[in-house]
């Protein structure tokens, strides 16, 4: 006779403050509430229902940047659509000297952008106070 037991663990869903950088109407970075899948002690970050056009772009990019400054280190993921028809994002600056990606149309960074603060214990932590001026100088270099 072969028995079988299924444990099942259920994830919970919690949400971490990050910073967005939206290519619609703003003109300037907000703090967002991103939405954080945890199982097991891993980490997925849910960022898609904060961006838009989906249908020009269905896909999100990530990156790891670590950002030193004196003796402290500051980490984060950042979370990216980047298309010539995406609507330009006038949170980020221009390129210099009018140099841009021959892939896209004009010197400006096109798509939206998220940042996610990654901790040291934990892979991703909320954001606050000097962190989202770090954030915000990461994401215009």
């Amino acid at each position: 006779m072969l028995t079988s037991i299924l444990t099942y663990v259920q994830a919970k869903h919690i949400h971490l403050r990050g910073r967005l950088y939206p290519s619609a109407g703003r003109c300037k970075p907000v703090q967002a509430l991103v939405p954080v899948r945890v199982d097991a002690n891993k980490y997925f970050p849910i960022p898609e229902g904060l961006f838009q056009h989906a249908s020009i772009q269905p896909y999100i990019h990530n990156c790891q940047v670590t950002i030193l400054e004196g003796t402290s280190r500051y980490q984060f993921t950042i979370f990216f659509k980047n298309h010539c028809r995406l609507a330009p994002n006038l949170a980020l600056p221009r390129n210099p000297n009018g140099v841009h990606n021959t892939r896209q149309r004009g010197p400006y960074f096109r798509g939206d952008l998220v940042i996610l603060k990654t901790g040291v214990r934990k892979p991703f932590v909320n954001m606050g106070g000097r962190e989202t001026a770090i954030a915000d100088y990461a994401a215009k270099r």
